[in-house]
């Protein structure tokens, strides 16, 4: 790990030792809390051997990876300290500390389970105590919660469905056409500078009038018809220029062999490009995810639901709690379907190299 991560490491950690809140005591919902800092909550003696840890892990990973795992735990011992009846917030320092753990853990070997286990011994943190409210918000939203969830990821399927097929077409239409390919690309470049809140409002009026023409259609203004169409207009452009790429990323020699072993036009692209793009063209799909998967939270401002209902109702009421309810599993769904594909893509590219 290199020397200016770790000292910027430090500088970090004192930062949110002594400048930022650990935890915070709410009253209630409505009232801001107060800031606990880690000095007031925990010992002297048990910081001061954090530090010495933390300057050993420059050595010794196993010492590094325990003070990863310490972390969630001194949260928890901390957060036992809450007056009765009150509400445990979340403070700055927790965050900060949360992002160091994952950002060092993805620096070790097996970062992928590393990280895993680290995430469940956070989510342990915020299940473990009853009064924190992130928790307590929860329990309260859960029946919608799961609903709202559900329909953000059918949303991102149906949109990333659409998208491949319209992409595929596209690609077909101006491979080795260069006049088609301009105008495409002129169209999609055009469809992302065009904001997102922008264009699920613009969708609303030609809709309405559309689904009052012809109600047979089951279209409407509002709800999952302009978003969806919002998301496959923002996702066609990244995933045909990968398409594109990759296609074209097969080396001519290849070709001509495939040609010379007297294999067709057909034959040479579904059989020889279309194997050797897919790497590329899975990046593509990567890249789309997850940009549907954020998008669809801006999708909540024209009643398609999803998580970021959550997020505006949270805007509303000044409850960052109901914000990071909807914020944190987008996050987390983004993080895995990155993850997913990252994989996938480098197990076809293996495929191909065996």
């Amino acid at each position: 790990m290199p020397v200016a991560i770790r000292r910027t490491a430090l500088v970090l950690l004192a930062a949110a030792v002594l400048f930022l809140s650990l935890l915070s005591w709410q009253p209630n919902r409505i009232l801001p809390g107060v800031g606990q800092y880690a000095y007031q909550l925990l010992p002297a003696y048990l910081l001061a051997a954090l530090a010495v840890i933390w300057l050993l892990s420059w050595r010794w990973q196993t010492a590094f990876i325990a003070l990863l795992f310490a972390f969630p735990l001194l949260v928890y011992v901390a957060s036992l300290q809450a007056p009765d009846n009150n509400r445990i917030g979340i403070g700055g320092a927790v965050w900060l500390l949360f992002a160091l753990s994952m950002i060092f853990a993805l620096q070790l070997p097996r970062a992928k389970l590393l990280v895993a286990l680290l995430l469940f011994a956070w989510v342990g943190l915020l299940w473990g105590q009853p009064m924190l409210s992130l928790h307590l918000e929860f329990v309260q939203q859960q029946g919608a919660f799961w609903q709202e969830l559900l329909m953000h990821l059918q949303l991102v399927v149906l949109s990333l469905a659409i998208t491949i097929v319209i992409s595929a077409l596209l690609v077909l239409f101006t491979l080795n056409r260069w006049l088609n390919e301009r105008l495409v690309f002129a169209i999609l470049s055009f469809l992302q500078t065009i904001p997102s809140i922008a264009l699920f409002g613009l969708l609303m009026v030609p809709l309405s009038l559309l689904s009052k023409a012809a109600p047979w259609l089951g279209v409407s203004g509002i709800g999952a018809t302009p978003a969806v169409i919002a998301l496959v207009a923002y996702s066609l452009l990244p995933m045909v220029r990968n398409a594109l790429v990759g296609l074209r990323s097969v080396e001519l020699a290849v070709l001509n062999a495939a040609q010379g072993m007297g294999m067709t036009p057909g034959q040479i692209f579904w059989q020889v490009r279309m194997p050797l793009a897919m790497p590329v063209i899975i990046e593509g799909v990567r890249i789309t995810t997850v940009q549907a998967i954020g998008l669809v939270v801006v999708a909540a401002l024209v009643g398609a639901g999803g998580m970021g209902r959550f997020v505006f109702q949270g805007l509303g009421q000044s409850a960052m709690e109901l914000v990071l309810i909807g914020a944190l599993p987008t996050v987390v769904m983004a993080i895995l379907a990155d993850v997913f594909f990252s994989w996938l893509a480098k197990k076809v590219r293996n495929d191909r190299a065996l």
